[in-house]
Order: structure tokens, then C-alpha cells, then sequence
């Protein structure tokens, strides 16, 4: 997988691009303890939707996963509640305007629609709720066969094989599940990656 050359990101603006990131994810935080003190998952859910697209423009291999219209495609991923996925793929669409300079668009689907498609294979997943053990087999072996990342706000989801969560102490931190990253193929800029919790 081809990773981003000089031109399109040079060291300059991955040391840029990562120091405003770790920036960003500490006023996230705080943001968002506050708003979003009383709901735990919402909390999480929130913080997420803020941390997501960060990590999508720092996979290696972006650009290799583009749709024809050379879009960023995320998917937001439910079982049974399509009300939450759109909800909050209007919330970013409302917040951000591009994807590492690229244009994007949001699709929500359930896991049955997944399934129901003859090609599945969107840039990134967000999971918007969480899904049961079948579900969540699904939509891995679908992600990590395509070089898929899944994003995974629910914890005890990174351990049980989503691409990356987050961890969140005194500050938050993207928690990345290196045997999945392995097995996509996916290659997450070096430097993020060295300020990431990981689960090996």
C-alpha cells in the first residue's frame, strides 16, 4: 500500500499535522467531560466523532482508499438504531469541511446492509453502537479482508479486534489493536503512533 509521498505530506506537516492532533484531543476532552459528564457512552460517542477523521487522514494509505469521485467515503455502522449514526454523521458534516484536504461524504448503514451489497469497502467505519459479537465479526472480516480501518468508540471493542478506540485518563489517547493494523495492512503515521496506546 502506497504510503503519502513528499508532496502531498512532507515530514514538516506530519510533525505539524501530529503536535495540532495531540493539541485538539486534549481541549476534546475537556470539552467534552463537561458537556457530556451525565452519559457515558454519549461522552465517548462525541469525543470519537471529534477524534475519527484525524485518524483517517493519518492512515499511510488514504489515498489508496478513495471512491471514484477521489471522495473520503466513512461509513457509520449500527445494528439496529439508524438514528444514531445520522445524527451524528449530520453533527460532523456540520463541523468539518474535509478530510486531509480531501472532500468526503457519510454513509449510514446497519450490518444488513452491509451484508446486502455486493462490495462494501468505504475508507473508514465508525461503529455508532455496539454491536453484538456476530455483528461485529461481520463487519471486522469485511474491514480487515478490504484494508479497512474501524473505529470503535465502546470500550472493550479495541480488545476484541476493532482497528482502534480511544483511552481516556486524564487525557484521552487513540488505542490502537496492533494484530488488526497488521492484518488490514494499514500503516498509521509513526509518530502518532508513538504517543498511542496499543494493545499488542
Amino acid at each position: 500500500m502506497k504510503s503519502l509521498d513528499n508532496k502531498s505530506l512532507g515530514s514538516g506537516s506530519i510533525i505539524k499535522f501530529t503536535i495540532i492532533f495531540l493539541l485538539f484531543v486534549k481541549a476534546v476532552l475537556l470539552d467534552s467531560l463537561n458537556a457530556y459528564a451525565g452519559e457515558g457512552i454519549d461522552r465517548r460517542l462525541q469525543i470519537s466523532l471529534s477524534i475519527f477523521p484525524k485518524i483517517v487522514a493519518v492512515d499511510n494509505g488514504v489515498r489508496d482508499k478513495l471512491d471514484k469521485n477521489k471522495r473520503v467515503v466513512l461509513a457509520f455502522v449500527s445494528e439496529s438504531d439508524m438514528s444514531k449514526s445520522q445524527e451524528l454523521a449530520k453533527t460532523l458534516k456540520g463541523k468539518i469541511k474535509n478530510i486531509a484536504g480531501m472532500s468526503y461524504k457519510v454513509v449510514s448503514i446497519k450490518v444488513s446492509g452491509i451484508l446486502a451489497k455486493d462490495s462494501f469497502s468505504p475508507t473508514a467505519i465508525l461503529l455508532t453502537e455496539r454491536l453484538s459479537p456476530k455483528s461485529f465479526n461481520t463487519v471486522m472480516d469485511i474491514a480487515i479482508r478490504n484494508h479497512v480501518l474501524v473505529f470503535s468508540p465502546f470500550t472493550g471493542d479495541v480488545e476484541r479486534g476493532a482497528t482502534v478506540g480511544i483511552m481516556i485518563t486524564s487525557r484521552v489517547k487513540p488505542y490502537f489493536n496492533m494484530r488488526t493494523l497488521e492484518a488490514s495492512s494499514i500503516s498509521i503515521n509513526a509518530l502518532l503512533m508513538n504517543m498511542s496506546k496499543r494493545y499488542e
